[in-house]
């Protein structure tokens, strides 16, 4: 906030201008059912029925040609930083490289939280790498743990662990060949 002041000056003088940085959840699907995680977990969900739907499975998503379209709209409004996160993991979303592409063409800066344990494409990660931040949700430091607390959808959990730390490698080094200066947090 403190370093909007003229964005809260703007406000104060009822000319409120565009979003200065917009979350966009492009899918509720998640990779993971994480024990900690209400919008994942079964027996979380079970209790929320009737004052919460979510649907992890994917089906409820934004449709590529209208979130590259409010992508374009949120830039030309003035919005300078988008983030992509989810009530499940963003990079599960299809195509959310072409998303974050646009993000960059249109000048924004872009942040991404993930707990990137898909499988990511070198063109992902470069996307990724190009980022202004990506923060990791790494939930624990040890294999067993790791795969206690986020009891990963996957037909090889046991791999998940090895993918996450591949997958970290691989963004770094798109970052130093890019020479970009992301942040990426765990």
């Amino acid at each position: 906030v403190l370093q909007h002041l003229d964005v809260l000056a703007a406000v104060a003088a009822g000319n409120a201008p565009a979003p200065t940085h917009v979350r966009i959840e492009p899918t509720e699907a998640c990779n993971f059912r994480c024990r900690f995680c209400w919008t994942q977990d079964p027996e979380r969900l079970a209790e929320l029925r009737g004052f919460a739907d979510f649907d992890s499975t994917g089906a409820r998503r934004f449709e590529l040609p209208r979130l590259l379209a409010l992508i374009d709209e949120l830039a030309a409004a003035g919005t300078q930083a988008v983030s992509f996160v989810a009530v499940g993991d963003p990079l599960v979303y299809p195509q959310i490289e072409l998303a974050i592409a646009r993000a960059r063409e249109n000048g924004l800066a872009i942040g991404v939280t993930s707990n990137l344990a898909m499988k990511i494409s070198p063109a992902l990660a470069r996307e990724l790498a190009a980022c202004a931040w990506l923060r990791w949700s790494m939930n624990a430091g040890s294999e067993a743990a790791y795969l206690a607390v986020n009891q990963p959808r996957s037909a090889r959990p046991d791999a998940v662990y090895q993918r996450v730390q591949d997958n970290v490698t691989a963004i770094l080094a798109a970052r130093a060949a890019l020479g970009s200066t992301m942040k990426l947090n765990a």
